[in-house]
C-alpha cells in the first residue's frame, strides 16, 4: 500500500510542476507583450518630440535665411551701384530657393557617380541630426487677402464703415457709381478670388468625380459674395446676393464675424463654405499683412483692374516690355523696383499721368495692396520626420518695415512758406519704392530698413 500511494503522490507532484510550467509561461508571454508594446508606445512618442524638434529646427534655419535675406535687401537700398546690379528679386530666388525645396539628409540624384555618393554618404554620417527635415520658403506675392474685401469708407459718410447709397451721391448716376466701384481696389480682390476659385473647383471637378458630383452647382461668384459679407461690417454692403445671404444666416442662427479675420482657420466658419472648397484656395490667401502684387507676376486682367483706362495696345506694348517678344527678339526687362515699373507706366506707355499713378497706387495701399518687385511676408512649411512619425509644420514669418521719422512740417513751412498746400502729402510711406512723400517739391530718397524676421503664427 505504501509504495501506490507513493505513486499516486508522485503523479500530482508531476501534474502541478506541469501546471506551474504552463501559468508561468504563459505570464511570461503577457509580460514579453506588454514589454514589446510599452517599448513600440516609448519609441513612437520618442519619435514623435522628435520629428516634432525636426520641423521646428526647419523653421529655425527658414529664420536665419530670412536673416540673411534681410541684410542683402538692406544693403541694395543703401548702395546704388550694387542695386543696379543685383535686383531684391535675384536675392530672393538665391537666397530662399522657393522652388528648389531644402531636404536633410540630401537625397542621392539619380545618375550619381561613386565620388558623389560617397560624398553625400560621408556628409550624411557626420550630421547630427536623426530623422529628416524637408523645408520651403514661398514668398507671399499673391494678393489674395480675403480681408482686402472690406469697403473702405466712402468720404462723407456719418455712419463710421458703412457704405454709401450710390442714389443719395450728389451728381452721381448709377453707371457712374458702378464704373466706379469696378475701378476700387475691391473689385480687384474679388476678381481675382472668383477667378481663382473657378479655377482650383474647375481643375479638382476634371480628376474627382466625387467632388464633381457634390459641387457642380456651386457658384464661385455667390462664395465670394458671402466671404465679402462675412467680413464687412453688418449693412455695409448693399447688394441683393447679400439679402439672400444674411437670410440663410439668420434661419441657421449663425451669427457672422463682421469684421477682419484673425486666421485662415476662420474660413471654416462660413456657412456656405465646406471644407473640401476650403481646402483648395486655403493656400492661395493670407490674411497676416496687405495683399501684395508682384509686378513680375502681374496678368493681363489684375493690370486692367489696376489701371482701368489702359488700352489693348498698351497691354501689349506694356508685357512686350517685361516678358520679352520673340518675334521681334526683344530681350524680357524684368522690373528691378517699382520705380522701374512707375516710368514705364507714366513715361513710356502714357497710361496714366504721374498725379494719377500716385493717387491709385495710394488708393490700393489704402485697401491693404501693395506692389513690389520681392515679398517681405513668407510662407514655410516644414516637414519633419524620424521613424514613421511626422510632423508637418507651417508658419508666417514677417519682416517689418522701419518706420520712417516723423517728418517735421512746421521747419519746412518756415523754410519754405511758398510751398502749396496742394503738394503736400500726408506724409505716407511706400516701403517698396523708399520714398518719404511727405512732400512733392522735395522728394527725398529714403531706403527702406527691414527688420529683423518674425515669426507671427505657426500652424500644424
Amino acid at each position: 500500500m505504501t509504495s501506490k500511494h507513493l505513486r499516486d503522490d508522485r503523479g500530482i507532484a508531476l501534474l502541478m510542476v506541469t501546471s506551474a510550467i504552463a501559468i508561468l509561461s504563459f505570464l511570461l508571454i503577457d509580460f514579453t507583450y506588454n514589454s514589446q508594446l510599452n517599448k513600440i508606445k516609448v519609441d513612437r512618442s520618442r519619435d514623435m518630440v522628435q520629428a516634432r524638434l525636426n520641423a521646428e529646427s526647419g523653421i529655425k534655419l527658414a529664420l536665419a535665411n530670412l536673416t540673411i535675406y534681410q541684410e542683402g535687401r538692406n544693403l541694395l537700398e543703401k548702395n546704388d551701384n550694387v542695386k543696379g546690379v543685383v535686383t531684391p528679386e535675384k536675392v530672393e530666388r538665391f537666397l530662399l530657393s522657393p522652388f528648389q525645396p531644402f531636404v536633410l539628409p540630401i537625397p542621392i540624384p539619380t545618375g550619381a557617380n561613386a565620388i558623389q555618393k560617397n560624398a553625400i554618404g560621408d556628409f550624411s554620417k557626420n550630421t547630427l541630426l536623426p530623422g529628416s527635415v524637408l523645408l520651403e520658403i514661398r514668398p507671399i506675392s499673391g494678393f489674395i487677402n480675403p480681408n482686402a474685401l472690406r469697403l473702405l469708407k466712402v468720404p462723407g459718410d456719418d455712419k463710421k464703415g458703412a457704405q454709401t447709397d450710390p442714389d443719395d451721391r450728389a451728381g452721381i448716376s448709377d453707371s457712374d457709381a458702378d464704373k466706379t466701384a469696378k475701378k476700387s481696389p475691391q473689385f480687384y480682390v474679388e476678381k481675382t478670388l472668383v477667378e481663382a476659385l473657378e479655377e482650383k473647383m474647375r481643375e479638382k471637378r476634371e480628376e474627382d468625380e466625387e467632388f464633381n458630383n457634390l459641387y457642380a452647382n456651386v457658384d464661385p461668384i455667390m462664395l465670394v459674395k458671402e466671404l465679402k459679407f462675412f467680413v464687412n461690417p453688418k449693412g455695409a454692403i448693399d447688394e441683393p446676393e447679400i439679402i439672400d445671404i444674411e437670410g440663410r444666416y439668420d434661419a441657421k442662427g449663425i451669427i457672422p464675424k463682421h469684421a477682419p479675420l484673425t486666421s485662415l482657420e476662420e474660413l471654416y466658419l462660413l456657412d456656405g463654405w465646406d471644407d473640401a472648397i476650403i481646402d483648395l484656395i486655403k493656400d492661395e490667401l493670407t490674411v497676416h499683412e496687405a495683399g501684395y502684387i508682384a509686378l513680375n507676376e502681374i496678368t493681363n486682367d489684375q493690370l486692367k483692374i489696376l489701371f482701368p483706362d489702359i488700352t489693348p495696345i498698351q497691354v501689349e506694348e506694356f508685357f512686350k516690355y517685361r516678358d520679352g517678344d520673340q518675334e521681334l527678339e526683344m530681350e524680357p526687362n524684368r522690373f528691378k523696383s517699382i520705380e522701374e515699373f512707375k516710368d514705364v507706366i507714366v513715361k513710356k506707355l502714357g497710361i496714366i499721368d504721374d498725379k494719377g499713378y500716385d493717387n491709385r497706387i495710394k488708393e490700393f495701399e489704402g485697401a491693404g495692396l501693395k506692389v513690389g518687385v520681392a515679398g517681405k511676408l513668407f510662407k514655410v512649411i516644414c516637414s519633419g520626420k524620424s521613424g514613421d512619425s511626422e510632423v508637418k509644420l507651417t508658419a508666417f514669418i514677417d519682416l517689418p518695415v522701419l518706420p520712417p521719422p516723423p517728418a517735421k512740417k512746421e521747419d519746412k513751412k518756415e523754410k519754405d512758406p511758398q510751398v502749396n498746400p496742394d503738394d503736400q502729402d500726408a506724409g505716407d510711406f511706400d516701403p517698396d519704392a523708399g520714398v518719404d512723400t511727405t512732400t512733392k517739391k522735395d522728394e527725398k530718397k529714403v531706403p527702406v530698413e527691414l527688420l529683423k524676421p518674425r515669426v507671427i503664427e505657426v500652424t500644424r
